[in-house]
């Protein structure tokens, strides 16, 4: 029987033998990582993938129990037993009503909004009165930041501004952006009863007659190559357009004209939200990106178009970028960053305190290699630079240290016995290859479960695993295909005696291991149940602390907050004015406080922004300083609105 060949003649014994095989896997492999470096997106959190589909529905002036008994009861068999619905969620309210539903982790989201659309579309005889119902598909956006605007304008000349600055952002390459504070445009029509009873006019004839001059209309099909149906789009009117509609002719022959009998203004809607920043009208800009892009590199888009854009602007008009997210990914990655370089260097520190100089440097210079190729493997299996990942790669920091130590330090002591610098090499790393491949199994199968989380809890959590099977597959690359040929050729082939440092620190730490460990493993071994028993005592001392509330448990480090929200209720029917002059009053007490607790010279508050809804009779002011995130409340979901004054219109 021919002798299994050894690990020496193996693909092991090739790489350690050839000069230049451990360098250029090396230099593959901080290519590759190079390569991910520049591909990963850097965000403060994993992104996660919604499986929701809403269905909404607006019934004006309906009650929240006439919505559910009508629409919602309709509409939840049709959606029930569709492939994939795992949960419903329905809720109605005053005027509206909504239907959430939640999908498996597997499903195809379009597919499921093709489904779901038309299930929703066999739904017949919805109460008059009632719109259509709309199927949206829920998409994940992450804040990046908001860009506020305010001056001494008029509201339409501050819309024309944000107008421009919300299209030249999408111009600069930002995934989304929505205005708070931009009201939408709205005709009155105020006609006076009287007038309508001299002319024989109802209301329903004046609006018959307005819309058919406003109201889009489908102007029929046309044929050829392509199939393609034509839509007439009114233009949008301004007011004195509306006043010159002809209304009718009277018996005299005169036309009467919409402005002749009606006050006709062109206005906002009076129940749309507000905007303040320091006590004066605001819009807002609040601006997010996809799960495709990358936080910080849309903030630097966002701060380059406002400086760029900033000297073309009227000089009283005020522009500031603040609620920066990307100033929080960029300040947490930058902590991680800082404290991994920090625990490298104290590593390194002890691998040359310990290990001969040459192995030591191979064995440290093994750890920003396979973090590298770690990086590579993350981009590969749709991993972003996160909050998640930087904290799974700082813990597995050490298990990339470990394989190198154990295969550096058997390959010192293989050559210290007298083995050749090769020889050396290809026993250490044979020899700990059992070890390292069992340990960085039972690791996966410590963290591999966590794959099996479902909901946004195992979303976000799923980056642990993940990182960790990256780190352990870089790591046993590194150490069994790179360092071993590095430690090869660095191991000089004529033996020294050692330095006096070396023979020195070596004396004293056999001392210490021979004096003082050993004399502890002894004590412990002669009294055996006196050590289980001290054992046991430290685990009731650890149960004790956690029973008692004196460790607490906490999943998440609970941050120090950086904002404060003010939310103020008013009584229905307070003036508009009334709760203006109360939001001015509460940002000057902000300001106040802020010049007491200021350092001279300095701002502890970049602005403030403040929202006044008007329907809700709410108003929510938030002071956030450059790199803060400050959400308001979510305000229900309102019908279609109309002005007070009969007939509104919102153009």
């Amino acid at each position: 029987m021919r002798p299994a060949p050894s690990m020496a003649s193996g693909i092991l014994g090739a790489f350690v033998r050839h000069r230049n095989a451990a360098n250029l896997f090396m230099l593959l492999l901080i290519i590759f990582g190079a390569w991910g470096v520049s591909k990963l997106n850097r965000q403060l959190m994993p992104s996660l993938e919604i499986h929701n589909i809403n269905i909404s529905v607006v019934w004006s002036g309906a009650t929240a129990a006439d919505i559910e008994k009508n629409i919602l009861q309709a509409v939840e068999p049709a959606v029930r037993y569709l492939d994939g619905v795992q949960t419903i969620t329905s809720r109605a309210a005053e005027g509206s009503g909504s239907i959430t539903l939640s999908f498996a982790r597997n499903t195809d989201m379009q597919e499921a909004e093709a489904r779901v659309d038309g299930a929703v579309q066999s739904v017949l005889n919805l109460p008059e009165g009632a719109d259509d119902l709309k199927v949206t598909a829920l998409q994940f956006f992450d804040p990046v930041a908001s860009v506020g605007i305010s001056g001494p304008f008029p509201e339409a000349t501050l819309r024309r501004y944000a107008r421009e600055i919300r299209d030249g952002l999408l111009a600069a390459g930002v995934d989304r952006v929505r205005m708070v504070g931009y009201r939408d445009r709205e005709i009155a029509i105020e006609v006076g009863e009287a007038r309508l009873r001299q002319l024989g006019l109802t209301l329903a004839d004046i609006s018959s007659v307005v819309n058919a001059g406003i109201t889009d209309q489908p102007a029929g099909a046309l044929e050829g190559d392509f199939d393609a149906r034509i839509r007439a789009v009114a233009a949008g009117l301004s007011a004195p357009e509306l006043a010159a509609i002809q209304i009718r002719n009277s018996a005299q022959g005169n036309v009467i004209y919409l402005g002749d009998i009606a006050t006709v203004t062109d206005t906002f809607d009076n129940n749309d939200t507000l905007g303040f920043m320091r006590g004066v009208p605001a819009i807002r800009l609040m601006i997010s990106r996809t799960a495709a892009a990358d936080t910080i590199t849309a903030f630097e888009a966002i701060k380059t178009y406002v400086a760029d854009i900033s000297p073309t602007l009227p000089p009283s008009l005020n522009i500031v970028v603040f609620d920066a997210a990307a100033s929080l990914v960029d300040d947490r990655l930058s902590l991680l960053i800082t404290n991994g370089a920090t625990g490298l260097v104290i590593v390194l520190f002890v691998l040359f305190l310990f290990l001969e100089p040459r192995v030591a440097f191979w064995v440290a210079a093994g750890i920003p290699i396979s973090v590298l190729a770690t990086l590579g493997v993350m981009y590969l299996t749709g991993q972003t630079i996160n909050m998640i990942s930087m904290f799974a790669l700082l813990m597995t920091l050490g298990i990339i240290v470990d394989d190198a130590i154990v295969v550096g330090e058997h390959t010192a002591t293989r050559y210290a016995a007298g083995d050749t610098p090769a020889v050396a090499a290809t026993r250490g790393a044979s020899r700990m290859a059992t070890p390292v491949i069992a340990a960085s199994l039972t690791t996966m199968a410590a963290f591999g479960p966590i794959l099996l989380v479902g909901d946004v809890i195992g979303q976000i959590m799923a980056a642990l695993p993940l990182v960790v099977m990256a780190v352990l597959l870089a790591s046993a690359l590194e150490c069994f295909f790179i360092l071993p040929g590095h430690l090869a050729h660095s191991l000089p082939k004529q033996r020294r005696r050692p330095g006096w440092f070396r023979r020195r620190f070596d004396a004293g730490f056999a001392w210490f291991r021979e004096h003082v460990v050993g004399a502890l493993s002894d004590l412990s071994y002669h009294w055996r149940y006196a050590t289980v028993a001290l054992a046991v005592a430290l685990a009731i001392l650890s149960g004790s602390l956690l029973a008692s509330s004196q460790l607490r448990f906490q999943f998440f480090l609970s941050a120090e907050g950086e904002s404060f929200n003010i939310f103020a209720a008013f009584q229905p029917g307070i003036p508009q004015e009334q709760m203006r002059a109360i939001i001015v009053r509460i940002e000057q007490a902000v300001t106040e406080v802020e010049n007491e607790l200021a350092p001279p010279g300095e701002d502890l508050v970049l602005t403030t922004y403040a929202t006044l809804d008007l329907e809700n009779s709410g108003a929510f002011i938030s002071p956030p300083p450059n790199s803060v995130r400050c959400v308001p409340p979510p305000l229900p979901t309102r019908s279609a609105r109309r002005s007070p004054r009969w007939p509104g219109w919102n153009a």
